[in-house]
């Protein structure tokens, strides 16, 4: 009788910390998906577009 009631107390306090756990890593893949999300082709192309607006202000200002 004694091993049934720590038995469900120990069993709730794992599933309350493996909960906890599995809801920490989510958050962190959220986060690193988030920071990820850009793929390297959309950065090359801003910065294609931004080296174009740089070329472009260069040549007002005659700079070759």
């Amino acid at each position: 009788m004694l091993d049934d009631k720590w038995h469900a107390t120990i069993a709730s306090l794992i599933a309350a910390t493996v909960n906890s756990v599995t809801l920490n890593l989510v958050g962190r893949i959220q986060q690193l998906g988030e920071r990820y999300e850009e793929t390297v082709n959309d950065l090359d192309a801003e910065i294609a577009k931004l080296e174009s607006k740089v070329a472009q202000h260069l040549a007002a200002m005659g700079v070759k």
